[in-house]
């Protein structure tokens, strides 16, 4: 009877050492399979900022489909719009400086510098607008507008901010006390006259669509007028 008991303790122990051993082993295997993967993905940022370069280009910048870009007008700020949410780069570095976030239902697809470069509209297409501060990355504010957005322009004079949109309205906007100004409806028919591209002017004034056809037509955004 000692005997076996004898046998069955160290058939128990034997158990657990085999046990300790495997547990080890999956420890050791899961930090390898981490460290492996931390290897793989600096690898990888390395070679996306620095391998494969055409002759002239100093970075690749973007993370997430990028669906459009702008310069501040004094070119020391870049922003992308992206899937992720918009960047907003350093163009001597080219390093990171903010990375915002404010879209919930869509990301921002149209981007807009005012004139000093202080302020930085994002823009959905499904009708919501957010102000940045450039210098903070700060949220400012927001402008939801029902009918979609087209384009967005800040206008010369520091303070005004001019929306086109879904419908073909013109919605001009103060932003030093954030209240509406004025509000063109249905300017333009996008549908019906195969509008292909479109600007606005710095003051806000005038509004020049490229159409399907080919014709160019300025509006007159008070006058409601085609020049």
């Amino acid at each position: 009877m000692t005997a076996y008991f004898r046998i069955f303790s160290s058939n128990n122990t034997n158990r657990r050492h085999i046990l300790r051993n495997i547990t080890t082993q999956k420890h050791t295997i899961k930090y390898i399979l981490i460290l492996v993967m931390i290897a793989i993905t600096v690898h990888v940022e390395a070679a996306d900022n620095s391998v494969e370069l055409p002759d002239g280009v100093e970075a690749r910048l973007g993370k997430g489909r990028i669906f459009s870009m702008q310069y501040s007008d004094d070119g020391t700020r870049l922003a992308l719009a992206t899937s992720m949410g918009v960047w907003i780069y350093d163009t001597v570095t080219y390093k990171e400086v903010y990375l915002l976030k404010g879209h919930d239902r869509r990301p921002a697809q149209i981007l807009a510098f005012s004139t000093d470069g202080k302020m930085l509209a994002t823009a959905a297409m499904f009708g919501t607008v957010n102000f940045w501060d450039t210098d903070t990355g700060e949220h400012q504010h927001q402008i939801i507008i029902e009918e979609g957005i087209v384009k967005v322009v800040f206008g010369i004079d520091g303070s005004t901010f001019c929306i086109l949109g879904g419908s073909g309205s013109v919605m001009l906007f103060d932003i030093l006390n954030w209240e509406e100004k004025h509000n063109y409806e249905n300017i333009l028919d996008f549908r019906k006259e195969g509008i292909f591209s479109m600007a606005i002017s710095p003051d806000s004034f005038n509004i020049v669509t490229g159409h399907q056809n080919g014709r160019v037509a300025i509006y007159d955004a008070f006058f409601e007028g085609v020049n």
